[in-house]
Formats: C-alpha cells, sequence, structure tokens
C-alpha cells in the first residue's frame, strides 16, 4: 500500500505542472490561423473553464483544465452548423462537466429577411465534458424568424441544474420580454418562440437583470418609466404571480442583482433625489423576498449618500444571503472607489477606505464573484495605448487583498487591445479570464489568464488536503469531508441540511466520468451520512486513485475530494 501511495502522489503532482502562463506580457494564447472572437466562459466545475468563441469555422467551444490544458484538441469542438453569421452570447454550466451555449443566428435575416437590419434567430446547444454536442447538430431553436423583428439581451439562468429558463428582448410589440424554459435533454417547456412576460402599457428597452428564484422560475428586474426599477417573477410552469408592473424596489439604475439564495433577490441602483443642474443621487440596496417583500425599509438602505451622474455601482452576493457593493464617487475633492458588505438583515457590516481610480476606464469594470465570498473586479487601462489589465481583489472581511493599485495581469509592450473581457471563478479564490486580441498575421485569437487566491498569475493548488473554508456555500447545505480519507476501500460521507431539499451526491473520476450515483432523492432538514465502498455503480471494484464526491443540492454544487486506496 505505501508504494501504491507514493506512486500515486507521484501521478498527482506530475500531472500538477502547470500549463498557465506566469507572465502578464505573454499570457495563455490560442493560436489559430483564424478569427476568434466573442468568447464566454463559465465554470467546468473542476478548477477549470469552458470557453465558447466565433470563428470563420462556426461556433466552437474548448474546455481548459485548470492546469491550463486544452481537453478538446487545439481548436476545440464544434458547438453550431457550418460556418455563418452566428455569434455565441451565453454560457452556463450544466453541473456535469459541460455546459448549455446559446448564440444569436442571422443566417435567415441576411438570406430572406432586411439586409440594412437583419432580422435574427435564437439557438443553444448542450456539449458534455468530453465536448461532445448533445443535442441536434443544429442546436434547439428557442425564437425562430419572424420579418421585421428582431431580438436580444439573451439571459440564462438555472438554480438546479436540470431545467434552465432563458428570456430575451422581442420586437414583437413596441417592448416585449420573453422566457422559455429547456431542460438537459433539449425540451422546450412553453409555447414555440417563447412565452410573452406580461407588462404594464408604458416600458421602455433598458438594463434588466435576472436571477433564478430557487425553484425553477426566475425574477427579472427592469425599468419603469414612472417607479425606477421594479422586479417581475415568472414560475417554473410559466405563471406570473405578481402583480401587472411588478413590484417597485425604489432603488434605481444602472440595476445590480443578485440571488439571495432563498428565492428572493438583492438590488442596487442609484436613486436621483433631485433633477438638473444638480442632479444629486443616491445609492440603494434592497432585498426582496420570494413573495414580493421588501425586507430592508420602504426606501433600502443608503450606501452611497454622494452619489452622481457618474456613479455605477456593482453587485455581488456573499455567499450567506448578503451582498458586496462596489460603487465610486467624488469624495473629499477626489474620484475614489469603495466596497461594503451587507449582511442578510441589511446591516452595513463593513466600508473599505476609497481606492484612488487612476485608471480612466473605471465605469463599468468586470466584476464577479469568487464563490468564496469576497468581490474581484477587472480594469482595462485606457491610460496606456496597449490597454493593460488589473485586477482587484476584497475578501469577506473588508481586507483589500491584492492591495490598492492591484495585480497587473496582462501588459503588451505593442499597441493592442484586449476585446471581450470575460472570466469565471475556478472554485479556489481566483478566477479565469479570456479575451480576444490581434495576434500574429492579423488574426485575432483568444487569450486566457488563471490567478489564484493569492493573486499570482498561473498558481494551481495542486495539494490533494481538502477545502476547510465552507464560507463559499450556504450555511443551508453543508458537505463534510469523506472518513477515513484516504480510505481503503469504505468511506462515510455525511452532509447537513437546514431546509427540505432534493440531494444528490456522485462519485467522480479524474476523467471526469460518474463513477457511482450514492444519492438521488428528496431529504427533510438534518444531518445523513452514506458510505461508499470504493464500487463503481454495477458493484465492481474501481481502481485506487483521487475521486471527487460532488452534492448537489438547490442549485449548488459542493465538492470533496478522496483518496482511495486498495
Amino acid at each position: 500500500m505505501k508504494t501504491n501511495l507514493i506512486l500515486l502522489f507521484a501521478f498527482i503532482f506530475t500531472n500538477a505542472m502547470s500549463q498557465w502562463s506566469q507572465d502578464p506580457r505573454v499570457n495563455t494564447v490560442w493560436e489559430q490561423p483564424e478569427n476568434q472572437g466573442a468568447p464566454v466562459i463559465c465554470t467546468d466545475g473542476d478548477g477549470g473553464a469552458i470557453v465558447a468563441w466565433g470563428s470563420d469555422h462556426g461556433i466552437r467551444a474548448n474546455r481548459i483544465d485548470k492546469f491550463g490544458y486544452r481537453q478538446w484538441g487545439n481548436n476545440g469542438a464544434p458547438v453550431s452548423p457550418v460556418p455563418g453569421p452566428r455569434t455565441p452570447t451565453n454560457i452556463i454550466s450544466d453541473g456535469r462537466g459541460g455546459a448549455l451555449i446559446v448564440w444569436e443566428d442571422f443566417t435567415k435575416g441576411f438570406q430572406i429577411g432586411n439586409q440594412n437590419n437583419p432580422e435574427n434567430e435564437m439557438y443553444v446547444q448542450r456539449v458534455d465534458r468530453t465536448g461532445k454536442r448533445l443535442w441536434d447538430t443544429s442546436g434547439v431553436l428557442i425564437r425562430g424568424f419572424i420579418t421585421k423583428t428582431r431580438i436580444g439581451d439573451f439571459q440564462i439562468v438555472s438554480d438546479d441544474y436540470q431545467t434552465f429558463m432563458i428570456s430575451w428582448y422581442d420586437e414583437r410589440q413596441p417592448v416585449q420580454w420573453y422566457v422559455q424554459r429547456i431542460d438537459l435533454n433539449g425540451k422546450i417547456a412553453f409555447e414555440r418562440n417563447g412565452r410573452a412576460i406580461p407588462h404594464e402599457s408604458k416600458v421602455y428597452n433598458g438594463q434588466r437583470r435576472v436571477v433564478s428564484d430557487g425553484k425553477g422560475g426566475m425574477l427579472m428586474a427592469r425599468g419603469n418609466d414612472q417607479i425606477g426599477v421594479v422586479v417581475d417573477k415568472v414560475n417554473k410552469d410559466g405563471s406570473f404571480p405578481w402583480p401587472l408592473g411588478g413590484i417597485p424596489t425604489y432603488t434605481g439604475g444602472p440595476i445590480g442583482m443578485v440571488s439571495d439564495g432563498h428565492g428572493g433577490a438583492i438590488l442596487s441602483g442609484i436613486h436621483f433625489t433631485s433633477g438638473p443642474p444638480n442632479f444629486e443621487a443616491e445609492g440603494r440596496i434592497q432585498r426582496i423576498d420570494s413573495t414580493g417583500q421588501l425586507l430592508w425599509g420602504a426606501l433600502g438602505k443608503i450606501f452611497a449618500p454622494d452619489a452622481d451622474v457618474r456613479t455605477f455601482p456593482r453587485l455581488v452576493s456573499d455567499n450567506n444571503s448578503g451582498a458586496l457593493v462596489t460603487w465610486d464617487d467624488t469624495t473629499n475633492g477626489a474620484r475614489q472607489r469603495f466596497v461594503a458588505r451587507y449582511d442578510r438583515k441589511g446591516n452595513m457590516l463593513w466600508k473599505t477606505a476609497g481606492f484612488q481610480l487612476w485608471f480612466r476606464s473605471t465605469i463599468d469594470p468586470l466584476v464577479m464573484n469568487n464563490l468564496k465570498g469576497s468581490i474581484i473586479w477587472l480594469i482595462n487601462d485606457f491610460n496606456t495605448p496597449q490597454g493593460d489589465l488589473y485586477a482587484f481583489r476584497v475578501d469577506s472581511s473588508g481586507t483589500v487583498s491584492w492591495g490598492k493599485v492591484g495585480i497587473l495581469i496582462r501588459y503588451r509592450d505593442f499597441e493592442e487591445w484586449p476585446y471581450f473581457l470575460e472570466a469565471t471563478a475556478d472554485g479556489r479564490g481566483g478566477f479565469i479570464a479570456v479575451w480576444s486580441e490581434r495576434r500574429g498575421p492579423g488574426w485575432q485569437n483568444l487569450v486566457l489568464q488563471q490567478v489564484s487566491v493569492d493573486g499570482k498569475l498561473g498558481d494551481v493548488i495542486t495539494s490533494v488536503e481538502e477545502e476547510t473554508d465552507l464560507g463559499k456555500y450556504p450555511s443551508e447545505f453543508i458537505l463534510f469531508p469523506p472518513f477515513p480519507n484516504p480510505s481503503n476501500p469504505t468511506t462515510k460521507i455525511s452532509f447537513s441540511l437546514h431546509r427540505s431539499s432534493k440531494v444528490q451526491i456522485y462519485v467522480i473520476n479524474i476523467r471526469g466520468d460518474r463513477v457511482a450515483t450514492l444519492i438521488d432523492r428528496n431529504f427533510t432538514p438534518g444531518k445523513y451520512e452514506t458510505p461508499w465502498n470504493g464500487r463503481n455503480q454495477t458493484g465492481k471494484e474501481v481502481s485506487s486513485g483521487l475521486y471527487f464526491v460532488q452534492m448537489v443540492a438547490d442549485g449548488y454544487i459542493q465538492v470533496r475530494k478522496h483518496l482511495l486506496i486498495h
């Protein structure tokens, strides 16, 4: 057994040698003799990511593992049909190592539509963790060609990775939103071309945000000319339980919105208290529950009393029914950026000292949650002709982890801008970013960079020790480390629930294959335990090695590592 342990650890650490670049002047480039643009990215559930992009050969996708290695070949796997005027717009994990990819298609618009303003269609495809298309090779049509009408603002959410809600803006009426539900088999639930979301008579096509409602439906925040921001609810069955016109939140725009983990949402925005010429404003944050009740007072909480027309707050969840909000305003004569955290009851737990804004492009940074309660934002510096890229992090306790000048993650000594910047959490407190930039003889290629929780480029955690920080998980669902670990062969897997939920627990090998399903049923609140005897679903003994125990509950996924020794 000692020999097996030595060989196994040698295997783990030999394969842990990272392919990621550690040099911001280089990064990790996917060079191909074709254009690659409009990338979208999501987690692969194992520290890596799945990236989809538009290319000269249609929409393609690739999975990059946590060490920076491409899993689906150098140029990825096909997602859409043959090349054509198609652009990926959204991607979301399928909870099984694959992804659902949404794209808009102008093929018919150019063929039979308005050449000057072509109509578009919307499709979605599912790929598994090997890059295989699981649905029809043409994808599933969500919204087909309709003369003289276009669609846009596609958004997709899920809370159980069984069904997915897709919504969009549609020109079939002067202003209208539609929704469609699709399951893992590619079956749609509502009428062809989607179901219209009811609204009041006077609305406008402004910014909106969508989050899951925790029960297979969704909440949608949007603008209203008379009362500011309102929230509509769409149930999983396509019904609309809240009053026509939505529930007003009085938070203002631009709209920030995240799930509160209990079927409701937290919203932020700028509310103007006076008009021209002063345009006095304040930043407000509000929580709305699953029944439409405002929980933080009639007008919410004020996080920025000195907001102005240039203040653009951004919001992420703290993974504990609260939120972190970041914004910029002019305080003491200087433009500064702040971060504050609010708990589930609306109490401000802390507020950072201001960051001096020496960047020119801070109005709309890319902001994300690292799944451990931290807020991370990425900023392009417009002061440089090559568009230097910086990252900042403030953790759940208010600590400015990467310094007030951030970390440099991209630098070029030639003039070339990064385009289509997107990022996803790596599950370890860091992130993986992707963008497009011009390389070689005129090709637009993809560039990626992994950054660890410590702010180091290409620094991959390779230890097989278990994570004990449960801050990234809601307190309602906890998967404990298997015990004993390592085991020979039987181990016990424990988990706790603070509310009723369907629970699925799987054992997955290092290739991502599901070895065994240990649990797949509903549970009431309590603590439970189940054994794994080192055998697969058919009862055959599996080989010694590293395995992953995955628990899915109410849309949250928790993973523990386990070492099996025979």
